[in-house]
């Protein structure tokens, strides 16, 4: 069953590579992601992490108590696991729109659309990333919205509504 359905929050699910810091192609994982937090959204991420990783990220849930580091897990156990979360994250870019230019930025696309498809999670994208939009809008299976607009609690109504979801 749906985390959502025993707290009436939205969970969300990340799974794959993080980026802990700003790299030349995208802003930080945590920078893109915080405002999900800062509108009560829970954020649950699988990835590998070393220990000084592993800390950066406890160190972030004690910021975001709604943050939830899950540890690495095995690829078919992950698909059977995103079935409890409302949608899969699949951000990219920057919050400086001069940079979201980067031919990296829109044409940037990964595997994990397609997991989160096998699993029957709508996808959660940004449209600065217009590969991974054009995918989860145009297919019918997410929502997309520009970097800054996750900022606005009022998305979260639509991102939440459950007649629009029912037809993801």
């Amino acid at each position: 069953a749906k985390l959502s359905k025993k707290d009436g929050m939205l969970h969300l699910a990340y799974g794959g590579g993080w980026y802990y810091d700003d790299v030349a192609t995208s802003d930080s994982f945590f920078k893109l992601y915080e405002p999900l937090l800062k509108n009560n959204c829970h954020l649950h991420v699988y990835t590998e992490a070393d220990e000084n990783r592993k800390k950066r990220m406890k160190d972030f849930e004690k910021k975001y108590p709604n943050f939830h580091y899950e540890g690495y897990m095995d690829r078919k156990k992950l698909l059977d696991e995103y079935k409890k979360y409302d949608f899969g994250l699949n951000f990219y870019g920057f919050l400086d729109n001069e940079k979201n230019k980067s031919i990296f930025v829109k044409t940037a696309f990964s595997n994990k659309n397609f997991d989160y498809a096998a699993a029957m999670l709508p996808i959660l994208t940004n449209r600065e990333a217009k590969s991974k939009s054009d995918f989860a809008v145009n297919n019918g299976i997410g929502y997309s919205y520009n970097l800054h607009d996750y900022a606005d609690p009022l998305i979260y109504k639509e991102i939440g509504d459950k007649n629009k979801y029912k037809k993801l």
